[in-house]
């Protein structure tokens, strides 16, 4: 008798020492997701320039932005704050090779306890608050248990724009040479993870691999989207835009002039016509300034020679929309005030 008791007595301090190491085990993790941390990114040098190749950062990106569809992610930040999206799942590991656990015992958000059967998939967007415990055969419950985890389902917010001079011709667009692409990208829950970017059609690639500004005169497509941490894709942005590089070319003519050895003569009744043509933006504005004059003079149109000039030096340039400005020219005339004069000769 007293070596049944002592036999069963050593049975359950063995039972209680052996289930209380497998609840001490039991854990909550989240069941096929990627667990997504900072170093999934794109690997940076010393510098902070991408290591890998452009080809196989699109790629990269490619697939990253696949999983975006249908993927089960879970992230944890620096602080060690857990975020989902919708489609991930909670799983308790119930170390399956303890034959004394009778149970896991689990409440979402303070409602009632369940028995744990199959995988937990929240369906309330933000914070959720799991209690759980196990309990084995010998009636020992674990001490209850809490987790945090942050369901996700907003994608991030961006807003796209080209930095600098602009105009708009029609329905083309069009911006000075040296602009640039400027993103601002929001997250206020899992947090952003990066801003993609594709010109002409490349492929999108992480806005870090975009430091050159705009320069080529030509057509630009931009594609732009951003992720946050568990995948949650914004809103896709897609523009056309033109950079013009190319000054206008300006012209004068001045009526009413003759030419005296090939100099030109220019009369008093003379007027003055300045044009400019720009085939990208077009003209916004045409300057003139007359003898050396310190101040450029906004050209309104055709205009008459002063009447106080004797000679005549004039410059003028012309500006497009974009604030390409073109060479600086110069006419120059000899300005003929004097009346002709008719002599009378009368012959016998």
């Amino acid at each position: 008798m007293s070596r049944w008791i002592l036999s069963f007595l050593l049975f359950f301090i063995s039972l209680q020492l052996y289930s209380k190491k497998t609840i001490s085990r039991s854990e909550i993790f989240i069941d096929d997701n990627e667990l997504l941390q900072s170093e999934d990114s794109l690997p940076l040098d010393e510098e902070g320039n991408p290591k890998i190749s452009r080809k196989d950062a699109i790629k990269s990106t490619y697939k990253l932005i696949s999983k975006a569809e249908n993927s089960k992610i879970h992230f944890i930040d620096k602080e060690g704050k857990r975020f989902s999206n919708n489609l991930a799942v909670v799983e308790f590991d119930s170390t399956k090779d303890n034959k004394l656990l009778v149970d896991i015992e689990y409440s979402i958000n303070q409602s009632e306890f369940k028995i744990y059967t199959t995988p937990i998939h929240l369906k309330k967007a933000g914070k959720n608050i799991i209690n759980y415990k196990a309990i084995d055969r010998a009636g020992n419950e674990e001490d209850l248990s809490a987790i945090e985890v942050f369901v996700d389902v907003n994608p991030p917010t961006l807003s796209v724009r080209v930095d600098g001079k602009s105009f708009k011709n029609k329905d083309l667009i069009y911006y000075e040479p040296g602009s640039y692409i400027s993103l601002h990208a929001y997250d206020d829950e899992s947090g952003i993870k990066d801003v993609y970017v594709s010109i002409n059609n490349e492929g999108f690639l992480p806005i870090d691999y975009f430091t050159e500004k705009f320069k080529e005169p030509k057509l630009y497509r931009i594609q732009a989207l951003a992720l946050d941490n568990v995948l949650n894709k914004s809103k896709e942005y897609s523009f056309n835009f033109l950079v013009d590089s190319e000054a206008p070319v300006a012209s004068t003519k001045v009526s009413n002039t003759v030419y005296s050895n090939k100099v030109p003569i220019c009369s008093s009744i003379s007027k003055i016509n300045i044009s400019a043509v720009d085939r990208d933006s077009g003209v916004k504005l045409i300057y003139y300034k007359i003898n050396q004059s310190d101040k450029w003079i906004n050209y309104a149109g055709e205009f008459k020679i002063p009447e106080d000039l004797t000679t005549l030096d004039l410059e003028y340039k012309a500006i497009d929309n974009v604030g390409n400005e073109s060479e600086v020219k110069t006419y120059s005339c000899q300005i003929d005030r004097e009346p002709p004069k008719t002599i009378l000769e009368i012959r016998k």
